[in-house]
């Protein structure tokens, strides 16, 4: 990652990286079954048995989420890595952000294998590329808040919201004004005082709805 030129580069580097891991993470967990659910384990995100290797280094799912892309050093599984792999995430973290804020459109990229996640891109090239980043990330955050069993609607908004609110104040000052930033209509119709359950579901064509 340290040899990408730029932060779009990077971030697209991280957003795929993460989405492969999950999908590699399923393939070899689900065994062709529908009901399975990533929280099944309990162990999903924190376990490097997988081995998803990034620069030469191996990351837990958590590891690359809540560490490399947001920076939050007190998360239990960021805390987990040993010395040496905690300073390649300080430095993964520091060249993509800089001193600067997390964008945290991220949220609406990266997917965990649920139903209850922002869809992952159904468009060509179905990943995420430095040249057009900027305009992928703009249509998924605003694909994913104008689904209101998804993002934000009259029945509430994302359970991310809750979860990863501090990455939305930083970004836009306030989840509302995230929101209504990037949701078409902005905030009308909108219940922001309510979460939608999350549905952790398996993202599979046998369980859409």
């Amino acid at each position: 990652p340290s040899r990408l030129k730029d932060k779009s580069e990077r971030l697209a580097y991280w957003i795929n990286g993460y989405n492969a891991a999950v999908v590699e993470g399923v393939l070899r967990s689900y065994k062709g079954d529908t009901t399975y659910k990533v929280t099944d384990s309990g162990t999903f995100f924190d376990s490097a048995a997988f081995g998803f290797t990034f620069g030469g280094v191996v990351l837990t799912l958590n590891q690359v989420e809540n560490g490399v892309l947001r920076g939050v050093w007190t998360h239990a599984g960021v805390k987990a890595a040993d010395g040496a792999t905690l300073a390649r995430m300080k430095t993964w973290h520091r060249e993509l952000w800089g001193s600067g804020k997390v964008d945290a459109r991220f949220h609406a990229a990266v997917n965990c294998a649920a139903l209850g996640c922002p869809n992952l891109t159904a468009t060509a090239p179905y990943v995420f590329r430095a040249s057009t980043l900027e305009s992928q990330l703009k249509a998924a955050v605003t694909a994913w808040l104008d689904n209101a069993d998804k993002g934000a609607g009259a029945g509430g908004i994302s359970k991310l919201f809750d979860w990863y609110k501090d990455d939305f104040v930083q970004d836009a000052g306030s989840v509302e004004a995230f929101i209504k930033g990037n949701r078409t209509g902005g905030i009308s119709g909108v219940k922001l005082e309510t979460f939608l359950s999350y549905d952790w579901t398996l993202n599979h064509k046998a369980n859409k709805k």
